[in-house]
C-alpha cells in the first residue's frame, strides 16, 4: 500500500519502490524531469505538481516543494 505522510517525492519514489521512468509515464513527463525533481535540483510547474499530488495519493503535495524551497 502507498504511504500518504507527507514527503519529498524522491524520499516517496523510494519508499515505494517506484522507478523514475514509471512515475514519469503516470504523469506524463520525462524520466529525466522526475530525476531532477526527485533530487530536489528542480522544482515542477504548479500543474505538474498537482499530478504528483494526484499520483502520490497527496504524500507530496506543493507544501512539500516550496517549503523545500524556503529551507
Amino acid at each position: 500500500m502507498f504511504d500518504t505522510a507527507p514527503m519529498t517525492l524522491g524520499e516517496y519514489l523510494s519508499k515505494n519502490h517506484i522507478a523514475h521512468g514509471a512515475f514519469a509515464r503516470s504523469i506524463g513527463c520525462t524520466p529525466e524531469a522526475v530525476r531532477l525533481w526527485a533530487r530536489g535540483l528542480r522544482t515542477p510547474r504548479p500543474a505538474t505538481i498537482s499530478r504528483i499530488q494526484s499520483a502520490t495519493h497527496g504524500a507530496v503535495g506543493p507544501a512539500d516543494w516550496f517549503e523545500r524551497e524556503a529551507a
